[in-house]
């Protein structure tokens, strides 16, 4: 992970670029960067928008065995455009700087195989981009999240969030199950009393707070409780995480977040990881996805519940097989025959 200091004085450099003045300036920075059409943006807020591309392209590397950080690309690609100036070699030492604090290194295959780092980044990013500099409450809405998307979401949030420096680990304890607002579920008074709990635990540490709500009522008078009920925390962060039925309005100062949409190549890209940090072959990594996305594969949006039953269901043969490569193949093919 990038120093704070050194992560705050490259996202002044950049911005201080003519060409990323507009956005479509600081778009031609990307150029070379593989999918840099999919990174999270933030197009309204020049300087928010750099620091969410520098955020994600922090933990961003080109396939093994060269593994190039795709954060240097980018800053090369902005020094080009000012050279033989102070502020291209302002960009050069930052290069320098980071190249020596903070090498890129090999994933292990058990940080790799967690459910939670599975195709979330984009409303993960957007959310932690958009968090206040110091602390308070914000709230976000998920459209079409189930209460299982929310649980991993909230587990990501807390990865990348100490990840990017938003908090240390120590600082952000595990979330909770997500509670389920409506009638036969926790009625909102209950669920605010509940939530009036967590003041003592704000003056010391970060809260994720999560709630799916069916009803936009509900959403509605949830949130402004929230906001009237508890008191607002000046040093820690207490992030509220609405899911929501997709089409459904949010609460009028709560931000929306991409829903999301879950596809085979999310699948494959996943199993990437998974496969560079073990250097499995080509045909493992294909058979992988083959069983995960096994009866649906010709979709184009697979079942959230369904792509989590199966990652939960097979994550756990990385560790079983370790550097087994063959006998995980094995497995992998038994399971493809046997079906789901």
């Amino acid at each position: 992970m990038i120093p704070d200091d050194l992560r705050h004085e490259l996202v002044d450099a950049l911005n201080a670029i003519p060409l990323a003045i507009e956005h479509m300036g600081r778009t031609t920075l990307l150029a070379g960067i593989p999918h840099a059409g999919f990174l999270t943006r933030n197009p309204a807020n020049d300087r928010g928008d750099v620091m969410v591309l520098v955020l994600q392209l922090e933990e961003s590397y080109g396939p093994p065995p060269k593994r190039q950080w795709w954060l240097i690309k980018l800053i090369e690609n902005a020094a080009a455009t000012v050279p033989g100036t102070d502020l291209g070699n302002r960009l050069a030492a930052i290069q320098r700087s980071l190249l020596q604090a903070s090498r890129p290194r090999n994933p292990r295959a058990a940080e790799t195989a967690q459910v939670h780092l599975f195709d979330l980044r984009q409303p993960v990013m957007m959310c932690v981009g958009q968090l206040p500099p110091v602390g308070g409450l914000s709230g976000f809405v998920v459209p079409a999240a189930t209460p299982r998307l929310l649980r991993y979401f909230c587990d990501s949030l807390r990865h990348r969030g100490a990840e990017y420096g938003a908090w240390t680990r120590d600082r952000a304890p595990a979330t909770r199950s997500p509670l389920v607002i409506g009638p036969l579920q926790t009625a909102v008074p209950f669920a605010l009393s509940k939530a009036k709990k967590v003041e003592t635990l704000l003056a010391v540490k970060h809260v994720l707070w999560p709630a799916y709500v069916a009803s936009e009522g509900d959403a509605d008078a949830l949130w402004q409780g929230l906001i009237q009920t508890i008191t607002q925390p000046k040093d820690t962060h207490l992030i509220v995480v609405f899911g929501v039925p997709e089409g459904a309005n949010i609460p009028g100062t709560m931000k929306r977040l991409p829903s999301p949409a879950f596809t085979s190549d999310d699948v494959s890209a996943w199993g990437a990881d998974i496969a560079n940090a073990n250097a499995w072959c080509e045909a493992l990594l294909e058979r992988w996805t083959t069983v995960i996305v096994m009866g649906y594969a010709r979709e184009e949006y697979l079942s959230v519940d369904q792509v989590y039953d199966r990652l939960e269901r097979y994550h756990g043969l990385v560790n079983e097989y370790g550097e087994d490569e063959q006998g995980l193949l094995e497995m992998l093919q038994d399971l493809e025959a046997i079906g789901d």
